[in-house]
């Protein structure tokens, strides 16, 4: 049982409360509740994100736009915001593009901060990779596309999309011209890039709509540093601060 001490107000859940609450109060909490309810805590990433990492309010933004340094978190963000989209009843069929087939295994379905990983238990999908799909357990499809294949993303009828990397693209306006064909479900359709800065005519054509139709977060790797590890600071970040690569 937990101490009456800590109920939520009647208007509040538990997350609410959790989420305003200072980690070192928030971890003693935990301890106190049963196994049902710690585990439903853990599976909540929005418990564990960051602001820039939680997908921006309102209804008006089309595209939410990711420019940010390795190690920022922007895969996590964006594999987080996709289950929510199914988990949530708010998107019906939706679709991944990555720039090639190993990034998007590797990177956007079975690395740390993909989608299998990230996904709670009891919601988690079944990667059919005969058929290029995640199939929710509410019956909703992800689609798995990537930017070597442009053609194939405009015969797609989706309501959401992960755009992963655009940067490193091929053909990266063909691509997105093709999604904009596909992106065709629903009234409220919505896009997230997440991808590293780099000057090509296809981001700073987003950027421009900055404020009309398309949010966008920027960050470096530092904004993310408690969750790197020793090495990657020591061997990585050290070594290549301040020199053209790392930038």
């Amino acid at each position: 049982m937990v101490d009456e001490a800590y109920l939520p107000p009647p208007q509040h859940s538990w997350m609410d409360v959790l989420r305003q609450m200072p980690e070192e109060k928030k971890n003693r909490l935990i301890k106190k509740l049963s196994d049902e309810e710690a585990s439903a805590v853990m599976d909540d990433w929005f418990l564990h994100a960051r602001r820039e990492q939680i997908e921006p309010p309102g209804r008006g933004w089309y595209v939410w736009l990711i420019l940010s340094g390795r190690g920022f978190g922007k895969n996590w963000a964006g594999a987080n915001w996709l289950i929510e989209q199914h988990r949530k009843g708010l998107s019906k069929s939706s679709c991944i593009i990555a720039a090639t087939a190993n990034d998007l295994r590797n990177y956007c379905i079975e690395g740390p901060s993909g989608v299998l990983q990230q996904a709670p238990k009891n919601f988690r999908p079944r990667y059919v990779e005969s058929k290029n799909q995640l199939q929710w357990p509410n019956g909703t499809i992800t689609t798995l596309l990537t930017s070597e294949k442009p053609n194939r993303i405009r015969g797609g009828n989706f309501d959401r999309a992960w755009c992963d990397e655009m940067a490193h693209w091929t053909s990266p306006e063909k691509c997105w011209d093709n999604l904009q064909f596909a992106l065709r479900l629903g009234s409220r359709v919505k896009a997230v890039v997440t991808t590293t800065p780099r000057p090509i005519r296809k981001i700073r054509e987003l950027m421009e709509d900055e404020g009309k139709s398309v949010v966008v977060t920027r960050g470096s790797t530092y904004d993310n540093i408690r969750n790197l590890s020793e090495t990657y600071i020591n061997t990585v970040i050290k070594q290549y601060e301040g020199t053209s690569l790392g930038r």
